[in-house]
């Protein structure tokens, strides 16, 4: 049976074996990383004359671990990526390219010849093949010898014939490290493989391989690196179409002075773009931002819609769109990559996404403030009278004052996101009125009206919001008691916070939206506590049988007008005093405060009649100064005191709280009767 020394000898002629630590004393933690570093220095000096064999026997024994210094006239190519590993292998296998190799824990190691000192050592660099290495070199490098200390490192050579050169499509072109988003990842099973192989091979020749060595490599990807070989005329055509596309390609123009611009005039702006020391355009920030914002094609095409929070495309673009205002989408950073990566060599998704976060947002736009500020108003006012003449709402102060906060409101939320507007003008009325309708006319644009809140709670719903400036609440007759208390909260906030997708962190949305309802509910009001935020109009006409419609620019102009106007005199968005109070009247009209709603309230107001505890009317009239719910429960209602249950107890107490002729005393012991200490009240 072989020695570990005799097995260096046989895969690394006249390689120079030392101790690495292992997991000896000196590794009681059995460290992985500290295992692999030698025990000592000066392994790779030059007089450095190496351990003996038997030497070697004896330091295994202890537990050392061994490594091997790549002798003169070799390399080792290690790929830390099991996937990769064994794809290298088979190829160099199906291609008859004599080599040794390694099975490590991680990947898997090579054994080249290379008597060349083109190649330094140099960790995750990225070879033609698009394959991830690091090399080991001549004196300067070393590897882990397998032995019985290292069961999972173990040879898998199997023929001993004379090494092969190292392959040109295994020499390193770049630093993986510092452009990971140009490497592909192996093997390829989705997308169009024409376009990778094309891509790549433009890349190849970017990087100044030789026509010959670029059509090696992607010969070699194409037969091994893809799940499913396109046929080799096609891989033909690509590489064809790659070499012509470079003749009219910047990059490939041949040049005095180092610079692929040399043809261009002085002034021109490609002269800006940094190089590197071999002519090729360099992959840094600063010159993907120079192209962004000098390349005709691209320049000003990006902007911020900071209304919907999106990177938007603004006119045509080298690659196939339309001309209309659209968000970017996938297909949009694919082309953008390939336009920049064929016409300049940039390379590095990374890279790019980050300039067009920055660039984007130096070219911020806000569509609805846009449309407002655009607006002149003729100075004829129409905000007031606007739910009465088109719906035959009543002509009131109340109603004019509603319909006009309603839209200066609006107005404010998109000059001044999140401001404290909480209220939402409701139109109540008979289906068939066009209520819907009418405030999607009013949206002006049907992308910046939304009618379809699924949910008010998590982050869907605050998602909802954004890009979105005039929200119906449809058909609140729908929305139950419990559920009102949750559209309650949500129409309040002000900011939303959460982390949109494929963003890396929280951002507050501050809102630019504004609530209106439509109900035909004849007390749409479930809540008896929070009816305050509800601005109720009753509608009685068909809006769209009307001879003329809306002037709907006027509208929002004299809205802009009115806003401006408040905030120079600092007057709030919310009612006067005196509607205030008008308004809580039209909400308690509007309430459902349950079943008994009618018979509580005239008796609150006339006094009931009662003969033995039946409600008959007619006879014995009982009035009374003081109520609670138990007493209206029994002696209005007729019910026994058991039956009655806290919920009934709330709807009661709503009632009485809301009638004005009526005090609350709070929690006394009521004055008749065995109800003990409640909520009392007393008439005033």
């Amino acid at each position: 049976m072989q020695t570990t020394a005799e097995k260096i000898q046989e895969l690394l002629p006249n390689a120079k074996a030392f101790k690495l630590i292992g997991y000896s004393y000196r590794n009681k933690k059995k460290d992985y990383k500290d295992a692999k570093r030698p025990a000592f220095t000066g392994w790779n000096n030059e007089n450095f004359k190496g351990l003996e064999p038997w030497q070697v026997e004896k330091e295994l024994k202890q537990g050392y671990w061994i490594g091997a210094r790549i002798p003169d006239s070799c390399i080792v190519v290690d790929i830390d990526d099991n996937t990769q590993g064994q794809l290298l292998k088979n190829i160099l296998e199906s291609e008859n390219i004599h080599h040794h190799s390694i099975k490590t824990p991680n990947g898997y190691q090579f054994i080249f010849k290379h008597s060349g000192d083109d190649i330094n050592q140099k960790v995750k660099y990225v070879t033609p093949l698009g394959i991830i290495v690091d090399y080991r070199v001549a004196n300067k490098g070393y590897i882990v010898f397998p032995s019985q200390n290292t069961p999972e490192r173990f040879v898998l050579t199997t023929s001993l014939e004379p090494l092969n050169e190292l392959p040109s499509w295994l020499f390193p072109l770049w630093n993986g490290n510092k452009n990971k988003d140009a490497i592909p990842e192996y093997p390829i099973t989705e997308g169009s493989r024409n376009d990778f192989l094309f891509s790549w091979a433009c890349r190849l020749r970017q990087l100044n391989q030789t026509e010959k060595d670029t059509v090696i490599a992607v010969e070699l990807i194409n037969q091994y690196l893809l799940t499913e070989p396109i046929d080799y005329d096609e891989v033909e055509r690509t590489l064809e179409s790659a070499f012509n596309r470079e003749f009219n390609n910047t990059l490939t123009k041949k040049k005095s002075a180092n610079s692929p611009f040399y043809d261009l005039p002085s002034d021109a702006w490609e002269h800006k773009i940094e190089l590197t020391q071999y002519g090729t355009v360099k992959n840094c920030v600063g010159n993907v931002l120079l192209v962004l914002e000098n390349d005709e094609a691209l320049r000003d095409k990006f902007g911020f819609n900071s209304f919907t929070k999106q990177e938007e495309v603004i006119g045509n673009l080298p690659w196939e769109r339309n001309d209309m205002l659209k968000a970017m989408t996938d297909y949009d950073d694919a082309c953008l990559q390939n336009y920049l990566s064929i016409k300049y060599g940039i390379v590095g998704e990374k890279i790019i996404r980050d300039v067009m976060t920055q660039l984007v947002r130096k070219n911020s736009f806000h569509p609805v403030r846009d449309y407002l500020n655009n607006l002149e108003w003729d100075g004829k006012s129409r905000l007031d009278n606007l739910l009465v003449y088109y719906f035959g709402a009543d002509n009131t102060e109340l109603t004019h004052t509603m319909t006009r906060l309603a839209f200066v409101g609006s107005v404010a939320r998109v000059f001044e996101p999140g401001c404290k507007f909480d209220h939402v003008l409701t139109f109540k009325g008979n289906q068939g009125l066009g209520k819907s309708s009418f405030l999607r006319l009013l949206a002006v644009n049907d992308e910046w009206f939304f009618d379809n809140l699924e949910t008010v709670e998590g982050k869907d719903a605050k998602e909802q919001l954004q890009g979105k400036w005039i929200i119906e609440l449809a058909e609140m007759s729908a929305v139950s008691k419990k559920e009102s208390n949750k559209v309650k909260q949500f129409i309040t906030v002000q900011a939303d916070e959460y982390r949109a997708a494929y963003a890396r962190r929280k951002e507050v949305h501050k809102r630019q939206c504004v609530f209106f309802a439509s109900t035909n509910d004849e007390n749409p009001l479930k809540d008896e506590t929070g009816g305050r935020r509800w601005w109720i109009v009753e509608v009685k006409e068909k809006w769209h049988e009307k001879a003329i419609r809306p002037d709907v620019d006027q509208l929002w102009a004299e809205a802009v007008h009115v806003y401006k106007q408040m905030v120079e005199s600092k007057i709030p968005l919310c009612l006067p005093p005196h509607l205030e109070e008008q308004a809580k009247i039209v909400q308690s009209d509007n309430t459902d405060f349950g079943l008994y709603h009618g018979e509580v309230e005239q008796a609150l107001e006339d006094g009931y009649y009662m003969v033995k505890g039946l409600i008959i009317g007619g006879k014995e009239k009982i009035d009374f100064d003081h109520t609670c719910a138990k007493h209206m429960w029994v002696e209005v209602l007729g019910n026994p005191i058991f039956s009655l249950t806290t919920y009934q107890a709330r709807q009661i107490n709503a009632v009485i709280k809301k009638h004005r002729k009526w005090k609350n005393l709070g929690q006394v012991r009521f004055p008749s009767g065995n109800y003990g200490k409640v909520t009392t009240f007393q008439r005033l």
